[in-house]
């Protein structure tokens, strides 16, 4: 079975805020529901809907930001996040 690579929003039972880990479906979308994860990359086979990032919280555009080295992510705005994530998957 395709394993899920997700980014932790906050610790939760013994995986780190921050953290990105590959997980088995079951346990990635556990997490995901209970708002611990994000799905960061999914196999090509949708096993669980990642959200648009323009859909996203403030607080959860963060965590990427902050995993992807944007610098000054702490003080930007929305579209700012969005717009600076975005900027990294294209280059």
């Amino acid at each position: 079975m395709a394993s899920v690579q997700i980014i932790m929003k906050k610790d939760f039972q013994g995986l780190n805020q921050g953290g990105v880990y590959d997980l088995d479906p079951n346990a990635a979308e556990y997490l995901i529901k209970n708002q611990a994860a994000i799905p960061l990359v999914l196999e090509e086979e949708k096993i669980i809907d990642a959200p648009k990032i323009t859909d996203m919280k403030v607080a959860d555009l963060k965590v990427i930001a902050k995993e992807k080295g944007i610098k000054g992510y702490a003080n930007m705005n929305k579209a700012k996040l969005v717009e600076a994530i975005e900027s990294t998957e294209k280059g």
